[in-house]
């Protein structure tokens, strides 16, 4: 069976946890898998299933605007316009953390790992993180995402299959 998952950050942490532990002190990695959101609780249904990009940055050349660039790139592919509004996350630095909008709609975050996880992970250097739910699959289905990971591996970011 696999993991039923309700976001897909955790998995690429630890995926930027066995890089560094190997060595590889910077990198781009990337996923693009389902997260499953439950319509209420305790489960009574089927939870939504939602297409979801992951991205993290890692390493002293990444910053904040990385990730904003990355999520440029991806709304220019996909022919949207995003906004980005600060917002806070657990798991993220509370100064370095924007929600990423579509037409007013909340569609993911990204931000700076909090220093006391990254700590935790006994990561050396910094790390950014990006999740967003990938729009408009339902109407280009795998041809969109073989394009969003063409764009991606231009801007030398490595699926986490490949690490």
């Amino acid at each position: 069976l696999l993991p039923v998952r309700t976001t897909l950050a955790a998995s690429m942490i630890n995926a930027v946890v066995r890089n560094q532990k190997k060595g590889n002190l910077e990198g781009r990695l990337f996923e693009i898998a389902k997260k499953f959101i439950p319509k209420d609780l305790p489960l009574t249904e089927y939870p939504d299933e939602r297409q979801t990009l992951c991205v993290a940055a890692f390493g002293t050349e990444e910053s904040f605007f990385t990730m904003k660039g990355i999520a440029e790139k991806v709304a220019e592919v996909l022919h949207l316009t995003f906004t980005y509004e600060n917002t806070t996350n657990t798991f993220l630095h509370p100064f370095q953390t924007a929600c990423i909008k579509c037409d007013g709609e909340e569609v993911g975050y990204f931000g700076k790992l909090a220093y006391d996880i990254a700590d935790e992970c006994d990561l050396r250097t910094p790390m950014f993180i990006m999740e967003m739910e990938v729009l408009l699959v339902h109407l280009f289905g795998h041809h969109l995402l073989l394009m969003m990971v063409k764009v991606l591996e231009l801007m030398e970011v490595t699926s986490i299959l490949e690490t």
